[in-house]
């Protein structure tokens, strides 16, 4: 069972795609209103601002949000409850791949996020 309920994956200008985990399946989103691209424009200068003065590559933004900020990609999640360290540790992974990918299309990185965390959740 997947315990991630929503994957954002920002570049480092802002959010490329949403995906939204139900049951086995999953639906990748890549476009939503203006406010929502300003609002992930902002959460990626905080995140960034954050690394730097703290030297820290996790972020818990608020209860259940989390995310994974590296060089090229922040990987963030809404899940539900679990282990925080499993949750980062796939976060880490699904950047890991994300950083081999050489596509800039956010569907199909969204995909390859969504297959990714599905298949760390199966292990």
């Amino acid at each position: 069972m997947v315990l991630i309920t929503k994957l954002y994956v920002f570049d480092t200008t802002g959010l490329l795609c949403v995906v939204e985990f139900r049951d086995d399946n999953f639906e990748v989103q890549v476009e939503w209103p203006e406010e929502i691209s300003l609002r992930g424009a902002k959460f990626v200068a905080t995140a960034l601002r954050y690394k730097t003065e703290t030297g820290k590559d996790t972020l818990k933004a608020s209860k259940n949000l989390i995310s994974y900020i590296g060089d090229k990609y922040i990987i963030a999640c809404t899940y539900k409850k679990g282990d925080e360290d499993i949750i980062v540790g796939i976060l880490r992974k699904t950047y890991e791949i994300l950083s081999a990918l050489k596509s800039f299309d956010p569907n199909e990185i969204g995909e390859v996020a969504a297959k990714a965390v599905i298949t760390e959740f199966s292990k």
